[in-house]
């Protein structure tokens, strides 16, 4: 009825306009909220954070719409050089987020994420961001290095290449697995080189690399 569809965009209002306003004033002090109204949200901070916090809104917003699955939250978020004006922000991070409203899965629909050149539903995010902590860890520690997530971020992006169907790509097996003989295997601790072992033939590596290296990445660089 009109009446209810009235005050479901009250309460979407009041989510948008007060609720995440409330979690950026005591949690995220260094993010700034560009617009929040409605049933939409822009703002801008540090990159690192405005990934965690985009998880924090999906957290939130399902408890707000306790898990109901018609209710779903799309988000496009963009990493820029400092000196990039906000009205050119906005236009490329729009971009993403339509990338995010056209997500289909078997699933569902929309109730995506789009970052890092890929878009993906957010339980699939939460666990990418977690490969990107473990994989910066590892660079912390000595065991991995920077010059090796650049490389798997090439065979990744060669694989998602295999997945489209260009078979001639799928020369980047064995170039993997050469680097990882050479240069990884008897270098690392073996539970280390376990997991990383078992991330690299996963199909959330073969689809999904771009998020947790570009993660790693960033938190690595100097």
């Amino acid at each position: 009825s009109i009446s209810r569809f009235a005050s479901l965009s009250r309460m979407m209002n009041h989510f948008f306009s007060h609720s995440l306003l409330g979690m950026v004033q005591n949690d995220y002090p260094d993010l700034y909220v560009v617009f929040s109204g409605g049933d939409d949200l822009f703002f801008i901070g540090p990159w690192d954070e405005v990934l965690r916090f985009s998880l924090k809104i999906r957290s939130s917003f399902g408890e707000f719409a306790a898990d109901n699955p018609d209710l779903t939250l799309s988000a496009g978020i963009g990493v820029f050089n400092p000196p990039l004006p906000i009205r050119d922000l906005a236009r490329r991070t729009d971009t993403l987020l339509e990338s995010s409203k056209h997500f289909r899965t078997d699933k569902g629909e929309k109730d995506a994420v789009t970052v890092f050149e890929d878009t993906v539903d957010w339980e699939t995010y939460r666990r990418l961001l977690e490969i990107g902590e473990w994989l910066s860890e590892q660079v912390e520690a000595e065991q991995l290095n920077t010059a090796f997530l650049h490389r798997i971020l090439h065979y990744g992006r060669q694989a998602r290449l295999v997945e489209s169907g260009e078979v001639r790509a799928a020369i980047y097996r064995s170039h993997l697995s050469y680097d990882l003989a050479r240069n990884i295997e008897k270098k690392v601790r073996p539970e280390v080189y376990e997991k990383l072992n078992g991330w690299l033939i996963s199909d959330d590596f073969r689809q999904h690399s771009s998020i947790p290296l570009h993660y790693a990445l960033y938190l690595n660089r100097t």
